[in-house]
């Protein structure tokens, strides 16, 4: 199943483990109401301030 939609697919692996950075992050709270919305790119930033080369790059986008 990967293989057949692998662009879309590989675009949510990034948004799950962007989320499970947010997720590590604030494990008991969370952000709140609306809080995934308002953080969540940010900690896309931080993905690929951290990885510059990823090929993740290509199927990065706003998820709002």
């Amino acid at each position: 199943m990967y293989l057949h939609k692998k662009v879309s697919a590989d675009g949510r692996l990034l948004i799950w483990y962007c989320t499970m950075d947010m997720i590590a992050d604030k494990p008991f709270l969370g952000y709140g109401s609306n809080g995934w919305i308002a953080n969540y790119m940010y900690y896309q930033a931080k993905f690929f301030e951290e990885h510059p080369n990823s090929d993740y790059a290509m199927v990065a986008d706003n998820v709002a």
